[in-house]
């Protein structure tokens, strides 16, 4: 089943008072027991960039598979926290991709 706009609260404290501040994640897969959060991103060329797409899925709760969909046709990798990234493109023709 898929789920589109999951929103969530993370709180913050910032010079003694604490914020809450709302964020989104655009699709939530279900399948089963696991979960897969996906985001769609144009690009995530700088730093600042990949910061801001992947915020959301840092917050999760829970350690479920993330994936940020991109423009055009990327391979997919993994980065050192465990988010994949993949073009728009290749995920989808590759049919198995959300297979866990």
């Amino acid at each position: 089943m898929l789920n589109n706009v999951t929103k969530f609260e993370v709180k913050k404290i910032i010079a003694g008072k604490q914020q809450q501040s709302q964020f989104e994640i655009d699709f939530v897969v279900n399948t089963g027991w696991n979960k897969i959060y996906i985001q769609s991103a144009l690009n995530v060329d700088s730093p600042e960039k990949r910061a801001q797409e992947t915020f959301s899925l840092h917050h999760t709760s829970d350690s479920f598979r993330k994936m940020v969909i991109l423009d055009g046709n990327s391979h997919y990798r993994v980065d050192e926290e465990g988010i994949a990234y993949i073009g728009v493109i290749p995920f989808l023709l590759q049919a198995d991709l959300l297979e866990v």
